[in-house]
């Protein structure tokens, strides 16, 4: 069953998003009497096509479905800005796995720099990629940050992946764990942290972790790492 995004739901009507109405009539030229599925505000509905204008559907809400696409789980990815389309990439894969919120953070060894307004292109990946996985919440992605102007106090646990941890092991942090609400995940740049900002998160109570034996990319340790998280609790099937 195709699915849509609405801007606003009053008086059991469904007011499509402008793009979610052209693609209804104008792409899948769908009719009205056709049931849908919507989403709004992270809850699911089903609903009845009453008006198919490509510049403003309107669908009839017929009964709120049960959503079962989303972690119970919140982990907040502190990705370091790598350089080119590397960020695009890690936005939609890591949205596709689960994670809840994206915050692109500066460090000291960051080639790329912060660009205005690049969240809303980021944000839009997200979009997209949570329609393709039938998500029903789309993550938001902040505007960039330094690392030094982060407060990780928030999160039940706070875990930087860092290259030159050998004796810790993020399955061996994630065991000694019950379940977690709010989890911080901070990802180094292309170049790694610097000794200092390891220091830094340590003194802030983040936890150094190893993702293994082999060194991963930026783009691809962020997604490794929160897979794994993701699996030790429950809310992956591998």
């Amino acid at each position: 069953m195709n699915r849509f995004f609405a801007k606003e739901i009053q008086d059991g009507k469904a007011f499509l998003e402008s793009d979610e109405s052209y693609h209804l009539a104008m792409v899948l030229r769908m009719e009205i009497g056709q049931e849908i599925e919507v989403v709004f505000d992270g809850r699911l509905y089903l609903a009845r096509i009453k008006n198919n204008d490509k510049r403003q559907a309107e669908a009839e809400i017929i009964c709120e479905k049960e959503v079962n696409s989303e972690p119970n789980i919140n982990v907040t990815l502190f990705q370091s800005l790598p350089k080119g389309s590397k960020m695009d990439f890690a936005v939609q894969k890591c949205t596709e796995l689960g994670v809840s919120y994206i915050v692109p953070i500066i460090t000291k060894r960051c080639v790329a720099k912060a660009k205005e307004g690049k969240e809303d292109r980021l944000n839009r990946i997200a979009y997209e990629a949570c329609k393709q996985c039938k998500r029903v919440s789309v993550p938001h992605v902040n505007k960039c940050k330094s690392l030094k102007d982060v407060d990780f106090s928030f999160y039940d646990l706070a875990i930087v992946a860092y290259e030159d941890e050998n004796a810790v092991s993020l399955k061996s942090v994630l065991e000694k764990r019950e379940k977690l609400s709010k989890v911080a995940l901070i990802i180094g740049p292309e170049g790694g942290f610097e000794r200092e900002e390891i220091d830094g998160l340590k003194a802030s109570g983040v936890m150094c972790v190893s993702l293994g034996r082999r060194i991963l990319r930026s783009e691809t340790a962020g997604m490794a790492a929160l897979t794994a998280i993701l699996y030790h609790y429950g809310e992956m099937e591998i």
